[in-house]
């Protein structure tokens, strides 16, 4: 199989699940990311354990197993992280939150050791582009999952960056009593209702964890956000900062929240797409 009929055949597994546009963007990554090749041609001839894994990829993808899955790995904020069907595959949007925290303490000039604490870290990828971008800056990250937990750790290590991880579940006041004061708390928390798993995409559905995905019902949509608010008035230092990734449809509900418990200059920002997805707010 030369890589010229390795793509075609990828191209071919995907031609009835995605548009032409990102196909070829799934098939470019996978041949760069998998197999070395960054420029295909009929010489480049691929070895037959190589074709092999191909075949396995393109029958994994066809059954619309997420690329990141698949490869196992996803790149975010310049690093690539292990991913497997134990995390959330990270996304645009939540590097976005992580370059918002980055440029507010920037702007902020704050300390040293800054004290940050990761609720729900899944992969990691949250807490630990914090720490590879301001390694002065003291990380801890917690999942209620302890293979989430193995996989944050296995990354940790893999950038050789050194964290706290601890296994806790915010829902769980008990846990509280745990932690320290911070000076960030962060989180990208469950926040899709169960009405909304129609609406969802199979690569989605079927393959990532749904308990980092969805509330446990319609009525506790805000459960996960109520919980970190009220840990976060008790765990934050004075004029600390929560940032928290939001649904869309209810970033205002989330904004109103963190009023209600005494936060200021409390915003809702948008995403690339112009969706509400970012709200925070200072103790």
């Amino acid at each position: 199989m030369t890589a010229i009929d390795a793509q075609q055949h990828l191209l071919d597994a995907l031609s009835t699940i995605y548009d032409d546009r990102e196909a070829n963007n799934i098939v470019r990554i996978v041949l760069e990311d998998g197999f070395d090749i960054k420029e295909v041609s009929g010489s480049r001839i691929m070895s037959e354990e190589a074709e092999a894994l191909l075949r396995d990829y393109a029958r994994r993808l066809g059954l619309h197993e997420p690329m990141q899955y698949v490869l196992g790995e996803a790149d975010f904020y310049g690093l690539k992280f292990e991913v497997n069907r134990d995390v959330l595959i990270p996304r645009p949007e939540t590097e976005e939150l992580v370059h918002l925290i980055k440029q507010d303490a920037l702007s902020a000039r704050l300390h040293d050791a800054y004290r940050v604490l990761d609720i729900g870290t899944g992969s990691g990828c949250i807490g630990l582009s914090l720490a590879h971008a301001l390694p002065e800056w003291r990380v801890t990250m917690t999942d209620v999952c302890s293979d989430a937990l193995q996989v944050a750790a296995r990354n940790a290590a893999r950038h050789k960056i050194e964290v706290s991880l601890v296994r806790s579940d915010i829902l769980l006041k008990d846990d509280w009593y745990t932690f320290d004061t911070f000076d960030i708390i962060v989180s990208n928390p469950p926040y899709i209702p169960p009405s909304e798993r129609e609406l969802m995409q199979r690569n989605v559905l079927e393959y990532e964890p749904a308990k980092a995905l969805f509330t446990s019902d319609d009525a506790s949509a805000a459960e996960y956000y109520i919980a970190i608010a009220s840990f976060a008035v008790r765990n934050l230092a004075p004029e600390g900062m929560l940032y928290l990734e939001v649904n869309e449809h209810n970033a205002d509900v989330v904004q109103q929240l963190l009023v209600s418990e005494g936060f200021v200059g409390v915003e809702v920002l948008q995403d690339m797409q112009g969706k509400d997805r970012i709200v925070k707010g200072r103790r």
